[in-house]
């Protein structure tokens, strides 16, 4: 166990107010080029061996089988590159500066893996337009340029299409994305930061970019993106349930929210096909009493998502977002408080 509770408190306030530096590379882009690179060679090669055995007699790899094959290895290499190279600056900013560089180095990767700060500030910029898009429609005036950024704006942070919605789907959207990634960018990895420390949540980092770029069950990614799916399941489960556990404990100590059901959340949860997804998105609906699920588009399908929530809930209105993002932002400091109060109680024995 690593629990290095002062680097993860420090990395929680950069995360915060400062959020990734948007004109400095980030280390999930060099993942994402590594994993484009790797799954074309692998695939290639996958495609290769099929041909040029599949008229042999005795072969009983089948080119599924093959393709899952060449995806368990790119993980194995996306994710042994995360770790080594975190690992590695680390022990050479501690050969080079000792313990104190050592601990800039695992602070800055610390800071990078957290994304709740990044995820506010986007978020914040999509309402903007939403909200204009909303008091333009209220006036009854053309307000297709206005829809059209909110398109655009909204798709920055969602992997559905968002070409075709109107205000109300766009609202929905953007609710979605927020409430599932409360845990994807901000649980899951301070999760595994605190458990095994920066190379830990790299080594989540990694599995987890892999999961947005081949985690699909579309033809081209059901096969190779296989193995990164699943393990991308199995290293949320814990995080995805703590999330609501979360919002569980805000609405204790917050009035303005009703004291959330997690049996109701847990029901809604278990209608996803994801077994992590619907954990803090269903946790956000009840406690707003808005809509999330219903018809949403992927490559030119509409895919019918279970509903979450109250059946009589409300759509996402943008003063429902405004509240989201407050809620987003109170459950952070509930997660750093809690944080704090363990680190001072453990000091306070210790002396």
């Amino acid at each position: 166990m690593y629990f290095d509770y002062p680097l993860v408190l420090w990395a929680l306030v950069l995360d915060y107010y400062f959020a990734d530096p948007q004109k400095v590379p980030h280390p999930v882009v060099f993942l994402g080029f590594i994993a484009k690179k790797t799954e074309i060679a692998l695939r290639n090669l996958a495609n290769f061996i099929f041909l040029r055995f599949q008229n042999k007699t005795g072969l009983w790899l089948s080119h599924d089988l093959l393709l899952k094959i060449a995806g368990f290895f790119g993980v194995v290499i996306l994710v042994g590159t995360s770790v080594g190279l975190v690992s590695g600056f680390i022990s050479l900013a501690n050969y080079l500066g000792g313990d104190k560089a050592a601990f800039l180095i695992k602070l800055y990767f610390a800071w990078a893996g957290l994304a709740l700060g990044s995820l506010l500030r986007e978020g914040r910029f999509s309402l903007s337009i939403l909200k204009k898009l909303e008091e333009c429609e209220k006036n009854a005036n053309s307000c297709d340029e206005l829809l059209n950024k909110a398109r655009f704006s909204v798709s920055m942070l969602v992997s559905r299409d968002t070409k075709n919605m109107n205000s109300t789907n766009l609202n929905r959207s953007l609710a979605e994305s927020l409430s599932e990634n409360f845990c994807d960018a901000f649980i899951a990895p301070l999760f595994w930061l605190l458990i095994l420390g920066p190379v830990g949540l790299w080594a989540y980092k990694a599995i987890s970019t892999l999961d947005s770029m081949w985690g699909y069950k579309t033809e081209k990614w059901r096969a190779f993106g296989f193995v990164a799916a699943r393990l991308d399941d199995i290293v949320a489960y814990i995080p995805a349930r703590l999330s609501a556990l979360v919002f569980y404990c805000v609405s204790l100590v917050n009035k303005n929210y009703p004291v959330l059901s997690l049996k109701k959340v847990a029901c809604d949860a278990r209608k996803m096909d994801s077994p992590n997804a619907g954990w803090s998105m269903s946790s956000v609906a009840w406690l707003l009493q808005a809509k999330m699920g219903g018809l949403t588009p992927y490559n030119d399908a509409l895919i019918d998502k279970p509903l979450l929530g109250d059946k009589g809930s409300s759509d996402w209105a943008c003063v429902k977002l405004y509240t989201l993002l407050s809620l987003i932002k109170q459950s952070t400091i509930f997660v750093f408080s809690f944080i704090l109060f363990i680190y001072l109680i453990l000091l306070l024995f210790k002396n």
